[in-house]
């Protein structure tokens, strides 16, 4: 479906990205987690041919979208980057309505986008008077009047209330169980996204460092132990577990159920913390 090979990008003589490959495919809730300013936003302007690359591909079905043949593939595509770009001045409907005509014919309605959405309420609004929260559910309205394969977001949950965010997570699900949609969402929140993702990605200072199916983390054991517990060194502990990190008096890790947890317990005195690892473990391990 959509597949990054090797992106990298420099802005200003700084490197933004530096080698980053990933792939997204059919029916996929991909999350890009990292803190503001790791990159998040460059990387999805640069998967849609808004950023210059300093080297890198991006194909959608093997459709180049660095080339001029992009077109052919953003038409499946529903895309809202950071800032919303509204007519502000019109109408929920009107806004609609000229996304529509765009397209030509679409899968949806106006109407019918609209009661998906939430927006009967709001329909005859100006944007301008609208809350934070529905202009972000306008904008996922806006992205999927298509009826798009696969819907890009970046910081959807941004700067909503909590009431907003659990409604566009149910949007999102329900979407993707019913149309197959796939997404590809940013965040800097790991709680924003923890009941949405399939395939989680950390961004780390331009770098994707980790990734991770659901079913993968399912199998992983947050562990935490007083490093003086350790039968063995600091630095032979990191060479069987990669995963581990100093904290203070302890050590946390992240260790796979079964072989790794057994030699875990062969090489420890005492484990003060093992529980199911979480996505907010990895965020705080690893970004």
């Amino acid at each position: 479906m959509l597949s990054g090979k090797n992106i990298s990008v420099i802005k200003q003589g700084r490197r933004i990205l530096n080698d980053n490959t990933l792939d997204i495919s059919p029916g996929d809730i991909a999350c890009i987690v990292g803190r503001n300013g790791a990159g998040k936003s460059t990387l999805l302007r640069s998967l849609v041919g808004i950023e210059s690359l300093e080297n890198g591909t991006v194909t959608y079905n093997e459709i180049d979208l660095l080339s001029e043949n992009r077109y052919y593939a953003l038409w499946e595509l529903g895309i809202m980057l950071n800032n919303n770009s509204f007519y502000e001045y019109m109408t929920c409907q009107q806004n609609l309505e000229i996304v529509q005509r765009y397209y030509g014919q679409t899968k949806f309605t106006v109407d019918q986008v609209i009661e998906m959405f939430g927006l009967v309420d709001f329909r005859k609004q100006k944007i301008s008077r609208l809350s934070s929260g529905t202009k972000q559910r306008l904008s996922l309205a806006l992205c999927f009047i298509n009826c798009p394969a696969l819907v890009i977001l970046d910081e959807p949950f941004n700067s909503i209330d909590r009431e907003n965010t659990r409604q566009i997570v149910k949007l999102i699900r329900l979407l993707n169980r019913e149309y197959n949609t796939s997404f590809l969402i940013t965040s800097h929140s790991f709680d924003d996204v923890q009941e949405l993702y399939s395939v989680l990605f950390i961004l780390k200072e331009g770098e994707l460092i980790n990734q991770l199916t659901r079913s993968e983390l399912e199998q992983l054991f947050y562990i935490r132990l007083f490093e003086v517990f350790l039968l063995i060194s600091f630095d032979d502990l990191v060479s069987r577990f990669p995963t581990a990190r100093r904290d203070e008096d302890y050590v946390v890790l992240l260790a796979e159920s079964g072989k790794d947890t057994q030699e875990l317990v062969s090489i420890v005195s005492a484990i003060d913390i093992q529980r199911p690892a979480t996505p907010k473990d990895l965020y705080e391990l690893f970004g």
